[in-house]
């Protein structure tokens, strides 16, 4: 799990936010938000922020702050937020599922999925500019099933293409069995952009970052 490190505090942010709007994400069972019985919330050295939450038989963490992607020569976005997902079971759990969706879209947003090689992704074009979320592909999850990296090789058969789900306003991740003293993590990235490059696919490439990456600079403040 992350390392509990950093200040403690009383508030637990469950959201990725741009100057677009909220972006809640969140650990559902039987699509019914999880209900944990205790959770606390730390603000890292990075300025990240570390929030666990404990269950009889799921331990989860959530790791949320700004990072900045790696990116073409010549692209710019004007920020990108990451919330990342890692928890430990102690049994079997079914029908678990991480979720982020855009809370409140603005009225002239359009825009529809808008995948490619190892990621799913959303992007929205508004008049004041454009944002992106995305994560991993369900094919990029079951290589990191069969190597064992934060995903239980016995989970790789139940992992495909069509793993992750479009919801009307964001991304849903659903994990069908989750075996006993395993090791699940995911991650949402929001990505925005002004106006003035608004065809430029700067926050797509934003979006399709490293999961190593991402969690150094969070925890670490490198990557």
């Amino acid at each position: 799990m992350f390392e509990e490190t950093g200040i403690l505090m009383d508030s637990a942010p469950s959201e990725l936010t741009c100057p677009f709007g909220t972006f809640p994400t969140r650990l559902t069972w039987d699509r019914n938000p999880a209900a944990f019985l205790s959770r606390s919330t730390r603000r890292l050295p990075t300025q990240g922020l570390l929030t666990t939450f404990d269950h009889p038989v799921v331990c989860a963490q959530l790791l949320l702050g700004p990072v900045v992607p790696s990116l073409p020569v010549g692209m710019t976005v004007r920020g990108c937020s990451a919330g990342v997902w890692r928890l430990r079971t102690t049994a079997p759990v079914s029908n678990l599922a991480f979720e982020c969706f855009w809370a409140d879209p603005m009225l002239d947003a359009s825009g529809g999925p808008n995948s490619g090689e190892g990621l799913d992704a959303i992007t929205w074009r508004t008049g004041a500019g454009v944002l992106s979320l995305g994560t991993e592909d369900g094919e990029f999850l079951r290589s990191r099933a069969f190597l064992g990296d934060n995903m239980p090789p016995a989970m790789a058969g139940e992992l495909d293409i069509s793993t992750v789900e479009y919801l009307p306003n964001g991304l849903r991740i659903p994990l069908r069995n989750v075996p006993s003293r395993s090791v699940v993590q995911v991650h949402f990235l929001l990505a925005w952009a002004d106006k003035c490059i608004e065809e430029s696919p700067s926050t797509w490439f934003a979006v399709d970052q490293k999961a190593e990456t991402i969690v150094s600079q969070l925890c670490n403040g490198t990557g």
